[in-house]
C-alpha cells in the first residue's frame, strides 16, 4: 500500500535524525516505530552512556627520582632479570 504521510515539521526533523544516526532508510525509521507502537511496545530512544575518563595518580613511588631517567631504567632491568 502506498500512502502519503506528511508529520509535523518536528516529528519530520527527529525521523531524520534518528535516520540518520542509526544509518537507516526513513521508511525503515518510520516503519519500525510504528511497528513497535502498534505492538504495545514503549518505543525510546536509545542514548549512550557518556564516556568517562577516570583520571589516575601517576605519582612516582617514594625514592624514585624522575629527574633520573637512567636510575629508573637500570632498577626496571634490574627487576627483569
Amino acid at each position: 500500500m502506498r500512502t502519503t504521510f506528511t508529520p509535523a515539521p518536528d516529528i519530520a526533523d527527529r525521523l531524520r535524525e534518528i535516520a540518520r544516526t542509526t544509518n537507516q532508510s526513513l521508511n525503515a525509521v518510520v516503519n519500525d516505530l510504528l511497528r513497535k507502537a502498534l505492538q504495545g511496545e514503549r518505543v525510546r530512544e536509545t542514548r549512550r552512556k557518556p564516556y568517562i575518563v577516570k583520571a589516575h595518580d601517576f605519582q612516582p613511588k617514594p625514592g624514585i627520582d624522575l629527574e633520573k631517567p637512567t636510575e629508573i631504567l637500570a632498577e626496571i632491568e634490574r627487576y627483569e632479570n
